[in-house]
């Protein structure tokens, strides 16, 4: 499934939209489900906030052999590489901690692996979550 969005933090309705469609057609789990959305949610909402493009962002999710593949794609848009988060502490008190960085440090925690590419002024994002052999054959 591939789909482009308007740069907005409301086209995340229509994004939960796709990504349940998605969850339906490969029976996911809730656990998976919750999963998935959550990443994309934050990735997609720092893409709107911290990146000054003006076209759309293209969302692409599929399942290849155990491993679930998103793919956000910025076009237009400056180098800002999300596998390197900066610094946090979820042990720390709330007082205590900076802000920032909380959202993409779970992003690396649910998700199995974070890979980003940055060519001809388009940002790749790719998300890779392992899943079970029962739903390599959807």
């Amino acid at each position: 499934m591939q789909q482009l969005f308007p740069r907005s933090i409301q086209s995340l309705d229509s994004i939960f939209e796709l990504v349940d469609q998605f969850r339906i057609q490969y029976d996911l789990d809730q656990k998976t489900a919750y999963e998935i959305e959550l990443a994309i949610e934050e990735v997609f909402t720092n893409l709107v906030k911290y990146n000054d493009g003006t076209s759309q962002i293209s969302l692409q999710i599929e399942i290849i052999n155990t491993r679930l593949t998103i793919v956000l794609q910025d076009f237009d848009v400056d180098d800002f590489d999300i596998t390197r988060p900066p610094p946090v502490d979820p042990q720390a008190r709330l007082e205590e901690r900076r802000v920032g960085g909380l959202g993409l440090f779970l992003v690396h925690k649910v998700m199995d692996q974070v890979e980003y590419q940055y060519q001809n002024r388009v940002s790749t994002i790719t998300m890779i979550k392992k899943i079970g052999e029962d739903l390599c054959s959807k």
